[in-house]
Parts: structure tokens; sequence; C-alpha cells
């Protein structure tokens, strides 16, 4: 990379990517809903259990109302291998936020996926990444103009040979999360991570999980556990690799709650295609953390703009 791609304009280049081709919905990755749902976020005690982080959201105990959208990566076909993702909207207290969502000034956002790392470290590849392959993944997910083998072999090869090392392009193409079938709205029974790392006010990075439900799924409300990820050791752990897992060195914490209507008739009134999800409608004490974060802000924000229009 220039200096001169360096990073507004490796954000700018990944927006452009993104909006070059029209797609329903203009989601270039999770376009697919598999399935939406009322909830209940309910905040825990922290003060005796771990008081260090009793901070943001986590302040103190309340009862918040949420909505969860969960898609698909890029397949259609939910019986195909892919990644998950698990968009939580909380409709918390009024205050600062790092970036406002201008139909909820309240919401708090957490946006994860089936998967426990990113599958870029670097914001260079992530741009390469969309513009080889978003332009596929719009037409994959519309159904309404499939691309050819040899157009994506093209793109396949052309990204390949464009990231830095083998290891870049094989993170990449192994990025997948449950690789069994799954049901178009009982998603719960798969595990999420937040991948990318986020600070927790004074205590440094940590990332957000939401453990597997254990119920069964014939329940009309089932509870999953919100966790997060703390390292036991800060400096064990680098906010600009997302792509590394945590998990031998951190520990996890429940620190709240996710009630869940399972009906999928709960949220008839609920437009999804008009929701905003962003990682950085959150306090100050939620900073999304890393190169790679930072771009989401613009880019989440600007194609969420245009869809919102060829909405209305």
């Amino acid at each position: 990379m220039t200096k001169a791609e360096e990073p507004d304009a490796l954000i700018d280049r990944i927006i452009k990517a993104n909006t070059q081709i029209p797609a329903k919905g203009c989601r270039a990755q999770h376009a697919k809903h598999g399935g939406h749902h009322r909830a209940t976020f309910k905040v825990h005690a922290l003060d005796d259990t771990d008081p260090a982080l009793a901070q943001g959201l986590f302040a103190t105990p309340a009862s918040y109302t949420a909505v969860i959208r969960y898609s698909n990566g890029k397949e259609q076909d939910a019986a195909k291998p892919d990644v998950h993702g698990m968009a939580i909207k909380i409709h918390a207290d009024p205050g600062e936020r790092l970036l406002t969502d201008p139909d909820d000034a309240c919401a708090i956002d957490f946006v994860l996926v089936d998967v426990d790392t990113f599958f870029s470290d670097d914001l260079g590849d992530y741009t390469i990444v969309n513009e080889k392959l978003v332009p596929l993944l719009q037409r994959k997910q519309t159904s309404d103009d499939a691309f050819s083998f040899w157009e994506a072999l093209g793109g396949l090869v052309g990204t390949i040979f464009t990231l830095r090392t083998l290891d870049d392009a094989l993170r990449l193409f192994r990025f997948r999360g449950e690789k069994e079938p799954i049901s178009k709205v009982k998603r719960w029974h798969l595990e999420y991570s937040s991948a990318t790392p986020y600070r927790l006010g004074d205590i440094g990075p940590v990332k957000y999980k939401i453990l597997a439900c254990e119920a069964t799924s014939e329940a009309s409300v089932v509870e999953v556990a919100f966790c997060i990820e703390r390292p036991s050791n800060p400096r064990d752990v680098d906010i600009e690799m997302p792509s590394y897992s945590w998990a031998d060195v951190s520990d996890l914490v429940t620190v709240a709650t996710l009630a869940i209507e399972t009906d999928p008739g709960s949220a008839p009134d609920l437009d999804v295609e008009h929701l905003r999800f962003n990682p950085w409608h959150v306090p100050p004490e939620h900073e999304p953390l890393g190169a790679i974060n930072a771009a989401r802000k613009k880019v989440y924000d600007t194609l969420a703009d245009k869809r919102q229009r060829e909405h209305a």
C-alpha cells in the first residue's frame, strides 16, 4: 500500500465495491435473512461477581427490549456450509453513542457471527476481498443474475494472487461457521462471537460471545448466555490481528441473558430491511478497536443509508 491508500482511500474503495452493482437490500454480506425475533436483554448484577466488568451497558442490572436478525453470510440455501450472523439491537437507556442510529437514538448494537475469528487482519487485504468477491456475492445472493463457473474461478484466483500471503488466502476460504444444515428460524443452537475486539471501559480489549442454547426448540422463549471474553493478560492479544482466536488466553464471563421469543410470527410488523446494525452504535465504554472495526463504521453506515433510500 502507498501512503495515499491509508486508510480513508481504502475505506472508500470498500464502499465503492459494495455499491457498484445493484443488489437486493444492498448488503454485500449477510443479505439473506435467517429469521428475526423480539427478545429481552437482561443485564446481570456484576458488583459482587466481577465488578470490573460493570461498565457501560453492564454497569447496572436492568432489562431492555431487543430485536435480533439472523442471517446467512453468502448462501441462499441454509443447508449449505456458510458463516451465519446474529445482529442484536438493544433499546437501552438514552446517553452518548459513538455513532447514533438515526432510527433509534437509544440503540446499542452487537454484530456477531458463528466463528470466533475474523478472516482478515489487514485493511488492504480486506479491501481486496471486497473488490474481488463482493460483486459475485451480490449476484449470488439475489439469485437474479447467476454467475458462471469461470467468473467465480476468476474472482477466487484474482483474490488469492493479490492477497499478501498464502495464509491470508487460506484463512479467507476456510472462513465458515456451522457446517451442518440449519433451520431457517431456529438458530439459537449456534455459538456466536463478535470476532473483532472492543474496549470495555478501562479494563482493555474484550470480545463478546453468545453461548449455544440447550433448551428444546419447542419452547416459546429460549435463553442464551451473553458473555464477555476477557484475556487473562491484555498483552497476550493484538487488537490489529482479529484472525487469531483468544480461546487459550482468555476467560468467559456471563454478563447478561438474552431471552428470545422463538415464534417466527412474534415480530410481524418489523421491517427488517429497514434496520441498520453497526458495531459503532454503542456508548464510549464499548468502543470497537482496530483498523477493521474502524472501516466498518463508515462502510456499514454508508450502505445502510443507501439501503434505506432504496426501500423507502
